[in-house]
């Protein structure tokens, strides 16, 4: 099977999505901060909020207990923790 640059085990798939990335970065921080255009960004002001908090909240409160009074058994469902 022919591997092309576009998949993931390439050093330059990883060059690329890494220039992509710093792009995209480089574009959002013009738009917003330096020209002030931040009306349009306030879903992602929000999604951002949300996953940090999650990422938190995940070190600070048992969520699989949380998901067992709510779901009423589901929590088997996933990986386990060891």
């Amino acid at each position: 099977m022919e591997r092309t640059l576009r998949q993931p085990g390439y050093p330059t798939f990883h060059l690329m999505t890494c220039g992509i990335s710093c792009a995209l970065l480089a574009a959002f921080f013009w738009l917003i901060d330096v020209r002030g255009c931040s009306r349009w960004a306030f879903l992602l002001i929000v999604l951002g909020v949300n996953s940090i908090t999650i990422d938190v909240a995940s070190f600070l409160i048992d969520l699989e207990a949380i998901a067992g009074v709510f779901g009423g058994g589901w929590t088997w469902v996933g990986p386990r923790r060891w």
